[in-house]
């Protein structure tokens, strides 16, 4: 599941996530542009170069979780199931509620034109307790987002 770029002196190791569309089990991106997508066994696997943030949904049955991550160039910290070699998880959304809150709030990044790739871990270890919070809405968000901007961690 793994590919070497053709330079071997680089040795740049893909991050793969797995994507499946059967009757069992639905696997997809929500954020993120792989920078390839191979066949593999089970079906098409994106590949994901270090560093780059990923949004990651699996369905499977009446169970949905999502998935935020950052792609590492070893071996990161957490396992997310599909995804191949171990990465930092950011977000981890185990809830049909906490799923659909987090898709919404990307999709409120990105609507404020707010880099999402940009923003720093710290931020989303944030946004992760602020998920469980029945009154977060575009208001919180925005004070977040302040607040990143007044610590220098986004741009004005």
């Amino acid at each position: 599941m793994m590919k070497e770029s053709g330079n071997m002196k680089g040795k740049s190791i893909s991050t793969a996530v797995q994507l499946l569309s059967d009757d069992d089990c639905f696997s997809g991106i929500f954020f993120g542009k792989p920078h390839d997508r191979v066949q593999g066994a089970r079906g098409e696997i994106a590949l994901f170069g270090s560093g780059n943030l990923v949004g990651y949904e699996i369905i499977r049955g009446r169970t949905r979780r999502a998935f935020l991550f950052r792609t590492v160039a070893g071996n990161g910290t957490e396992k997310v199931p599909g995804v191949y070699p171990a990465v930092t998880l950011l977000i981890a959304a185990r809830s049909r509620a906490h799923v659909q809150k987090l898709m919404r709030i990307i999709r409120f990044l990105q609507q404020e034109k707010i880099a999402v790739e940009a923003l720093p871990d710290m931020f989303f270890a944030r946004m992760h307790v602020l998920l469980s919070d029945p009154r977060m809405g575009d208001s919180i968000l925005r004070q977040l987002l302040t607040k990143c901007r007044t610590f220098g961690a986004l741009p004005r």
